[in-house]
């Protein structure tokens, strides 16, 4: 009995850590022109307001689709040497952040 009891609590343990991983919420940029970036692992029909940090500050919000992923295009596109940050809240308590923070060899600097 005692045996069995602790299977079962391993086992709720491991799908309570599968579930909350295959819910993590995380954002790739997926293009740099158009600036475009791609959410995965947030709530199916969630709200999200991304906003970006680069060449200004952009917003968009967008609803996850079925399985939680979507795909927003920005009005600019990054340079040469590109810096951003980008923050995806949503609606029902998804929360990521990405950032690229590049140092850049100015013109006539040495290395």
């Amino acid at each position: 009995m005692k045996l069995t009891c602790a299977f079962g609590v391993i086992l709720v343990v491991l799908v309570a850590i599968a579930a909350a991983a295959a819910g993590t919420a995380r954002l790739e940029v997926s293009a740099k022109a158009p600036f475009t970036v791609h959410g995965v692992g947030f709530a199916p029909g969630e709200r999200v307001t991304i906003v970006a940090q680069a060449a200004g500050r952009h917003v968009k919000v967008v609803t996850a689709g079925e399985e939680g992923t979507f795909t927003v295009r920005f009005d600019f596109s990054l340079g040469v040497c590109p810096a951003y940050v980008v923050r995806a809240t949503g609606s029902r308590g998804s929360n990521t952040t990405i950032r690229l923070v590049r140092e850049c060899a100015y013109p006539g600097s040495s290395p």
